[in-house]
This record gives C-alpha cells, structure tokens and sequence, in this order.
C-alpha cells in the first residue's frame, strides 16, 4: 500500500492516506492490530510523509509495543 502513495521522486507517502485506505478496505475490523499501529503511526507525525524505510521501523516499533500490551509473548 506504501508504493501506492509513493511520491515518484522524494519516495515518501503520506500515511494519513494509507490509512484512509486501510480503513476503506476494512483493515480497522478484519486487522484490527494493524489498523491501530498506523492510526499511532498518524498521530505521532502528523502531515509529515514518511520514507519507506521510516515507515516500517515505526510500524513495526507500534506493532510490537500493542501486541506486547496484549500480554502477548512474542515468538
């Protein structure tokens, strides 16, 4: 979904479009783990856009820290 907003030339994507579109496909009830981390993703940078490799450490950082919430162990 990332490349899909993509700017060609500055390779950066605004993730509030992202999750408007994760949103339209229903990721906020199918995958609701996700659909939180990106809304957390949001809230922390605002209308900055995001280079890919940005993108996936915060991500990852937010999907991590909400599984770990859970009480899940990870594996």
């Amino acid at each position: 979904m990332f490349s899909l907003y993509a700017d060609p030339r500055q390779r950066r994507a605004d993730i509030r479009d992202i999750l408007m579109t994760a949103k339209t496909l229903g990721l906020d009830t199918k995958f609701e783990l996700v659909y939180k981390a990106l809304e957390e993703i949001c809230d922390s940078v605002g209308a900055d856009a995001l280079d890919f490799e940005t993108f996936l450490k915060e991500l990852t950082a937010k999907v991590v820290k909400i599984y770990l919430n859970l009480g899940k162990p990870l594996q």
